[in-house]
């Protein structure tokens, strides 16, 4: 593999570790290694265009995952060209796989250069002409908040024809996606709601308001979430707006297709504590990720009225992933009909399904052990029979010490037996010595050891 092709697996590779910075993890340690040992044999420099990422002026393979993965984050932030000089520091390598990795930010094509000493980024022509545009818009915003500064001074009559004016306005930024002039135009607004004693005029604001609640405004918001340095105040704004503020930001969702743009819209949700409607009716979309992440917020959200819709894409839905993430949310709902319909899944041919179904049936303080025992004998897979002899430790009741006692005894996979004796001391505590006594001489290391360390910390007790 040459140079130039190291260095892009390496950067490609490096961007994907979670919470880039010094020292985080030996893979990260290895892969600035390889990037400064590229570095420091020459510069490098990567252009891109509408079709293809060029590696000092050679097309990379597109069709090659990592190569795919760093011609979208250069997309994505609209980069044309990226000149990494000659022994560029590794600290300076990993703040430009952490720039690339995130999220494109308002305005960075103004500020990007400034983080910068060996690399030098350069932008697409729109991208830049975006950047000028948005400073002139600054001065704009500006006046606009001087004017809104007016209304509660001014007659009725007079706020009525501002608020339109202001309203008008807005709206038609938005069409042209000038962010600032439509984001002051309705902070303002809903400060000066709050903040206004006269209940007419506080009444034109509200209608104000209202109509400037479209699907073009909603979305220039909801857009802005991954990248807003106010996401807070971002999320009050389209809190204002109820059910439509929540349909605009699940819209994104649905749409969006890098993890950080997705998990941001997917939290945003969550704190909205509506849109549950259009949830329902993302549960029969065409993408089994939308449906997944449609379930996973309606359990999150505790929409207790989901639960049927939830119950049938359980049974039904082709996807595993979509049917294990049914089975959390119901799990979460804690609903009845959640609960019963999670009972029946203990033969489920999904075991994350079965895990699920099964961890939601430990925790009803009105079950007993009996079903897991049956479930246990049935079960083939590790993880499952793990989770169930944990929960028989954590029941204690006489049908479940005496499962445990048959488990422990030779025979058995090594890793249950272990399980199985700590269930013991969690159900009956000191009670059981004597039979971990007789598992220390055990003709296998593993039990020996948990017995020797389980008695040691009953001893403590």
């Amino acid at each position: 593999m040459t140079r130039t092709e190291l260095f892009c697996h390496g950067l490609a590779q490096l961007m994907q570790l979670p919470d880039t910075h010094p020292g985080a993890t030996d893979r990260e340690a290895a892969l600035l290694r390889v990037l400064s040992r590229s570095s420091a044999e020459g510069p490098l420099v990567l252009e891109r265009d509408a079709n293809t990422l060029k590696v000092e002026g050679v097309a990379l393979p597109l069709w090659q995952d990592d190569y795919q993965r760093l011609n979208e984050r250069l997309r994505a932030h609209h980069l044309q060209r990226v000149e990494v000089q000659a022994g560029t520091s590794p600290a300076e390598l990993l703040r430009l796989a952490g720039f690339l990795a995130a999220p494109p930010a308002a305005g960075e094509a103004r500020t990007a250069a400034d983080q910068f000493w060996n690399v030098r980024i350069s932008f697409t022509a729109e991208a830049t002409a975006a950047a000028a545009e948005r400073g002139e818009s600054d001065a704009e915003a500006q006046a606009i908040a001087q004017r809104l500064a007016m209304l509660p001074h001014a007659s009725v009559e007079r706020a009525e024809a501002l608020l339109q004016e202001l309203t008008e306005l807005a709206l038609g930024a938005a069409a042209e996606e000038r962010l600032n002039v439509v984001d002051t135009v309705l902070r303002v607004l809903l400060l000066a709601e709050r903040q206004t004693g006269d209940a007419l005029l506080r009444a034109a604001i509200g209608r104000a308001i209202r109509q400037l609640g479209q699907p073009v405004v909603l979305d220039l918001f909801a857009r802005q979430l991954p990248t807003a340095a106010a996401r807070d105040q971002v999320l009050q704004v389209l809190q204002r707006f109820g059910e439509a503020g929540a349909r605009a930001v699940i819209a994104q969702l649905m749409e969006a297709e890098g993890l950080p743009e997705r998990r941001a819209f997917f939290d945003a949700v969550v704190r909205l504590r509506t849109g549950a409607p259009a949830l329902l009716e993302a549960l029969r979309h065409e993408r089994w990720y939308v449906v997944r992440n449609a379930a996973c917020l309606l359990g999150e959200m505790q929409a207790h009225e989901a639960d049927e819709a939830l119950v049938h894409l359980l049974e039904n839905h082709p996807d595993e992933r979509v049917r294990e993430a049914a089975a959390t949310a119901l799990a979460q709902l804690k609903t009845p009909l959640a609960g019963e319909a999670l009972r029946k899944q203990f033969r489920n041919r999904s075991p994350g399904v079965r895990l699920r179904a099964i961890r939601a049936y430990c925790e009803d303080p009105n079950t007993s052990a009996a079903a897991l025992t049956l479930a246990l004998d049935e079960e083939t897979n590790d993880e499952v029979r793990l989770v169930i002899v944990d929960a028989l430790g954590r029941f204690g009741s006489a049908d479940a010490v005496q499962k445990l006692l048959s488990l422990a005894k030779p025979g058995h996979p090594t890793e249950l037996r272990i399980a199985a004796l700590q269930g013991l001391a969690r159900a009956r505590g000191r009670g059981v010595s004597e039979v971990l006594r007789g598992y220390t001489a055990d003709a296998e290391p593993g039990v020996q050891l948990t017995a020797r360390r389980v008695l040691s910390t009953l001893g403590r007790r």
